[in-house]
């Protein structure tokens, strides 16, 4: 068995995707609120159907090319392989389980049958039919009627196949309800339930999508829907009101509207899209796309892929690879702070109300940028406080500004940017002169009661008069993209901008090289190289090359005078060199059985400039967790402990395997790393309250990110917190 990483059922907020990986024998287990792979699990050779039952306990996988079938544990992620050889047969492909989860079935190309198997054992029930085409995808209703394709091919269009075939419990007597082409996946409406129930074939062999439908007239009622180029995949919203086609051969994902059977919008995925599954939430959709190694998130109400996530290589995940229906609230989470998400459990589906600031979208108009104040007058020495704002912001979801000011007047000192829970934000402002900053909201708009973007402060350091202005600035490889850029989901928009004029008054600052008495100082910000030796008996008191008088932190060695956040403080000695942004922290104080099971988890993300910033282990990694009621937890990992992680990335676990981080780069917004943190049978009691905060620390460069998370509860004892 391969881990990457070991989840904890009570770190996840969302169900998890599992991915099966064809060429690599290997499942991809994603976590859907973080959309990241957390673990990658070794099963059988070839696996190919997987299906997750409704409880979300369990997940079958079936290995096509080594005789066997794969249980896991979905709050473990622990693998079991308890069907092999003839229990299973050469060429077992696709699996269903029944809605109480008591059965799961199988196609099998080479034995052209359907196996049944009992959940309990799990073990072989019996074989159902011999059909001339080969079973391939299935797909069982609120009732446990199973549902199959039978695919062209070895056999030849016998009297029963190609088509599709529906099988009746408890006796598994079944028919061909219809005639095919080259059907491939099956999917069927009605919820958990019950309710209206409609059966649809992705027929690749005709490009279109039948549906079947017992209650509608002509009895039975089939239409022919026309989607993409060999379609495989199919999956239905979790209310049934959506039905989802994977089109292999045009690289898109159909959507249709069940009630009036049309396609209502088609997204382009990644190549050669094979297995596809809903979300509980009702509001994502995810393809596995075999030809790309990916898996493509789909925001159905945006009909647009929000995160393309990296998996194994092929991935095929024919069937329900996600949770189907929602049976807790957290199943419905969809990671914003601004929603309510709650669980209809008897139906199965998820209810989100919201008071998101979204505001109505309007035409296109312009925008007027401004920094406020626009004119203002201080002494040398003195700081001022520009506020970025933006008049109008409806439909913009993407800024990019660049802003440039007078270096030999102004220094740049600090930056906070005031951005939305589900908004990604990064500034660089490493260069003298210039500033850059980009915003993405890429699920959600930009709310217009939130207009101003940032705050940045300067401190004047010579006599003058200072213009900050709005430019097109490009600031290197950092991560930030070009500025002066504003684009929404129509296009670029026309943009007014006004600066600010800063008047510096007052004579130059005392002098702080007693070498050189007449130089004035000109420094906008730090030095960020080794400075040139120290001036003889200028004091030094931590040895490091730097006088006492210029050192940003001179009671530790810092001859570099790294500054990250160019506040004053150097690296070594500042607790908060940059943000942290904090997902959801859970802290479980021990219980009175056991002293020594208490645990921490928590995820989030942060921004570096560079990937060597971001993934900087070279002396260990620290992560301090602390809440309200004066709980500390410090936890550590050296160099050794930690390894880099296929797509970039770090893997730290402790030498007894209770500490575990992991820290991944974003593939998709690059500068952006997500982390997640899990350290188990710790020693600490209640109560506890928030706010829960936590820091990261980069040992070898010394830098620490600090951030915190206030949305708190407290439920048994456990204190759950979010932004």
């Amino acid at each position: 068995m391969s881990w990457l990483y070991l989840a904890d059922a009570e770190v996840w907020a969302a169900p998890l995707a599992f991915v099966t990986n064809f060429a690599d024998g290997t499942v991809s287990v994603i976590d859907t609120a973080a959309d990241a792979v957390v673990a990658t699990l070794a099963v059988g050779s070839g696996p190919a159907g997987v299906a997750v039952e409704p409880a979300g306990t369990r997940a079958y996988v079936v290995n096509s090319g080594s005789q066997s079938i794969s249980v896991i544990d979905t709050s473990t992620l622990s693998v079991s392989t308890p069907l092999q050889g003839t229990a299973v047969g050469n060429g077992a492909f696709g699996v269903a389980v029944s809605p109480d989860g008591s059965q799961f079935h199988v196609t099998n190309r080479v034995a052209d049958t359907v196996f049944a198997y009992d959940a309990a054992g799990p073990s072989f029930l019996q074989g159902i039919g011999y059909f001339a085409s080969v079973p391939l995808g299935i797909a069982v209703d609120a009732e446990g009627v199973v549902y199959a394709t039978l695919h062209s091919g070895p056999g030849g269009s016998g009297t029963n196949g190609p088509g599709y075939v529906k099988i009746d419990p408890p006796d598994f007597g079944w028919n061909l309800i219809a005639r095919g082409t080259s059907p491939n996946g099956i999917a069927v409406t009605g919820g958990a339930t019950g309710g209206h129930r409609q059966v649809y074939f992705a027929d690749e062999g005709a490009n279109a999508v039948v549906t079947y439908d017992t209650t509608r007239y002509p009895y039975p009622y089939t239409h022919s829907i026309a989607v993409g180029s060999q379609p495989y995949g199919v999956a239905v919203s979790p209310d049934s009101s959506r039905l989802y086609v994977t089109n292999t051969g045009s690289n898109t994902l159909s959507i249709i509207d069940v009630a009036s059977d049309a396609v209502v919008a088609t997204v382009a995925v990644g190549a050669q899209p094979r297995g596809v599954a809903a979300h509980p939430d009702g509001r994502r959709v995810y393809v596995a796309n075999s030809g790309s190694g990916t898996v493509s998130v789909v925001d159905v109400s945006a009909a647009s892929v929000v995160a393309t996530i990296a998996v194994g290589s092929s991935p095929w995940s024919l069937g329900q690879f996600i949770k189907p229906f929602c049976t807790t609230d957290a199943d419905c989470y969809d990671g914003l702070s601004c929603t309510t998400d709650t669980c209809d459990a008897q139906n199965g589906v998820c209810q989100h109300t919201s008071t998101c600031a979204t505001p109505t979208p309007t035409p296109m108009p312009a925008r007027n940028v401004s920094l406020n104040p626009a004119a203002a007058t201080i002494g040398v020495g003195d700081t001022v406080t520009l506020n970025l704002h933006i008049d109008d912001t409806s439909e913009i979801v993407q800024y990019y500004f660049g802003v440039a000011y007078d270096a030999t007047v102004l220094a740049y000192q600090s930056m906070v940017l005031n951005t939305p829970s589900w908004c990604m934000a990064q500034a660089n402002a490493a260069y003298a002169g210039k500033i850059c900053i980009a915003i993405q909201c890429s699920n959600h708009l930009y709310p217009a009661n939130n207009p101003d973007l940032a705050t940045i402060q300067f401190q004047g350091i010579a006599p003058g008069v200072a213009s900050v202005t709005f430019a097109g600035l490009y600031c290197g490889t950092t991560g930030v993209p070009a500025c002066d850029l504003q684009a929404d989901g129509g296009g670029l928009f026309t943009c007014n901008r006004t600066g600010a004029s800063i008047q510096v008054t007052g004579g130059a600052p005392t002098p702080t090289n007693t070498e050189s008495p007449t130089a004035t100082h000109t420094a906008t910000v730090p030095p960020q190289s080794t400075p040139t030796e120290t001036p003889a008996g200028a004091a030094d008191s931590d040895g490091d090359g730097v006088p006492d008088s210029a050192d940003n932190c001179p009671a530790a060695p810092n001859p570099t005078q790294q500054d990250l956040d160019s506040d004053g403080a150097g690296d070594v000695c500042d607790p908060n060199d940059a943000a942290l942004v904090v997902d959801r922290v859970t802290i479980r104080p021990h219980s009175q059985r056991r002293p020594d099971d208490g645990r921490v988890t928590a995820r989030g993300y942060y921004m570096a400039p560079a990937p060597q910033d971001g993934l900087d282990a070279g002396a260990g990694l620290g992560v301090v967790a602390s809440d309200g009621s004066g709980l500390t937890e410090a936890y550590q990992w050296s160099a050794a402990e930690c390894s880099s992680i296929r797509g970039g990335g770090l893997r730290c676990i402790s030498s007894d395997g209770l500490r575990r981080l992991v820290i991944r780069a974003s593939t998709r917004n690059p500068g952006t790393f997500r982390w997640t943190l899990r350290c188990t049978h710790r020693s600490f009691g209640g109560p506890l309250g928030g706010p829960a905060a936590l820091a990261l620390t980069h040992l070898s460069s010394a830098i620490d990110r600090v951030g915190s998370a206030a949305n708190c509860s407290v439920w048994h004892s456990t204190l759950r917190c979010r932004p």
